[in-house]
């Protein structure tokens, strides 16, 4: 059974690595989700304020220290009392819905759900 949920927020890209790619993979896919499944997509909700190295290239027990603190709240928005799925597309150590979930409660976010296409 999927949740119940106001957003789909797909997991940002720092601007220089979109760019350079041409797509936010999390994005694309994320939109068809949300549409399919009727929960406004927000790409833009969070951000991505520095580039790390890619999960993928870490060992597990450096994923976690790579991705602290590299996500923040876009300041246009006000999160109250909503309940939110993070998008992304794959879960290997769940680092990144983790610390993207961190960022969403503490800006107001009630329930934060972390969706993936694959594990």
């Amino acid at each position: 059974v999927l949740p119940n949920a106001d957003y789909l927020v797909p997991i940002p890209m720092h601007w220089y690595r979109e760019n350079f790619r041409g797509f936010n993979q999390s994005e694309e896919i994320g939109k068809s989700v949300a549409k399919k499944m009727g929960w406004k997509f927000v790409p833009d909700l969070l951000k991505r304020k520095k580039m790390t190295t890619p999960q993928t290239e870490l060992k597990a027990e450096d994923r976690l220290h790579n991705i602290q603190g590299v996500f923040s709240l876009n300041p246009n928005y006000k999160l109250l009392a909503t309940s939110c799925i993070l998008f992304d597309d794959v879960w290997t150590t769940g680092s990144t819905l983790k610390e993207a979930a961190k960022v969403l409660k503490k800006a107001g976010a009630k329930v934060v759900w972390g969706m993936t296409i694959a594990r």
